[in-house]
């Protein structure tokens, strides 16, 4: 196996445990000269880089075979960790750009190495990958408006479920760019059902969201980009909000507190409906008709705030 630096002219070839020193000239090959102190660095850089490698293939061996665990990569990282957000497939301003595909690839809580520009390499946690939604449904909305889909305030988006998370979140983050919004039965309050594993899907989703009554890095995570917990006093678009009181998986606790406080602090006077079924589970009132009553009640909202 051949080690080489790009700015070196020494290759370093590995035979069993021992190394072959080559120097390579246009003219003919001679061995290096070992009382120059410029081989000397390069040997010495090249036996480093040689350490690297390895040090980076046991790695790799290690998550590969799914060994590398919190403890080892907290002990590797000491006090140089570092947190970093990637907010598209295409930011390529910290990783190279095959990296950051490879990182998109990948579960969350997953280790592997990655490169920068310079070709420095790094050891790796996928915390969450949660923000991303929420950073890729704003580049779409303004990819519309760019292209002249649509303009400012002329988009009504509609979210059911974690898909009613991305609405709370981005009314929160582009709340200019939006006419209105329409949130069925939304996970809204997820930080304080995130602590709540008494609930029915809590410790099912732990792995997909994180855990934040149990690791603190969770927490904070979380919290910056919980709808609920980051409802700021300005003006929101027209918002309405369907929740059904016997919904088992985001009870209807969540949007009622959420859609109090949002009353609260929201400076407009745009519309902001709270509707419960009183006879309904997640996915709203049983039989066709009632399904089709729902879809309808829901397209009314959108055609009053569009004036149509």
């Amino acid at each position: 196996m051949i080690y080489s630096k790009r700015s070196s002219s020494i290759d370093l070839i590995e035979n069993g445990d021992n190394f072959l020193l080559y120097s390579i000239t246009n003219k003919y090959d001679r061995g290096p000269d070992l009382d120059d102190q410029n081989t000397k660095d390069e040997i010495q850089e090249l036996v480093y880089q040689k350490g690297k490698f390895d040090l980076n293939r046991s790695v790799l061996e290690e998550i590969q075979n799914k060994k590398f665990d919190d403890n080892k990569f907290r002990e590797m990282a000491g006090f140089s960790k570092e947190y970093l957000t990637i907010n598209s497939i295409n930011d390529d301003a910290t990783f190279e750009a095959n990296s950051v595909k490879m990182l998109y690839s990948l579960p969350n809580n997953s280790f592997t190495l990655v490169n920068d520009k310079e070709n420095k390499i790094y050891l790796v946690k996928l915390v969450s990958s949660k923000k991303n939604t929420f950073s890729d449904f704003i580049s779409c909305a303004k990819f519309l408006i760019e292209k002249k889909y649509t303009s400012k305030k002329k988009i009504i988006a509609f979210g059911g479920s974690a898909g009613g998370l991305l609405l709370g979140n981005i009314v929160n983050q582009i709340p200019d760019l939006l006419l209105g919004a329409i949130m069925a039965v939304p996970f809204v309050d997820n930080l304080t059902t995130n602590m709540d594993h008494s609930l029915p899907l809590t410790k099912g989703e732990l792995l997909e969201f994180g855990d934040a009554k149990n690791n603190k890095e969770h927490f904070e995570y979380i919290r910056s980009y919980a709808p609920y917990d980051n409802l700021e006093k300005k003006d929101y678009p027209h918002i309405l909000i369907t929740t059904s009181l016997s919904d088992s998986r985001v009870l209807y606790d969540e949007p009622t507190k959420y859609c109090a406080k949002l009353r609260d602090l929201k400076t407009d006077n745009n519309l902001l409906l709270l509707k419960c079924e009183m006879d309904a589970g997640h996915g709203g009132k049983s039989g066709r008709t009632a399904a089709i009553e729902e879809i309808a009640f829901d397209y009314a909202f959108a055609l009053k705030i569009a004036d149509i």
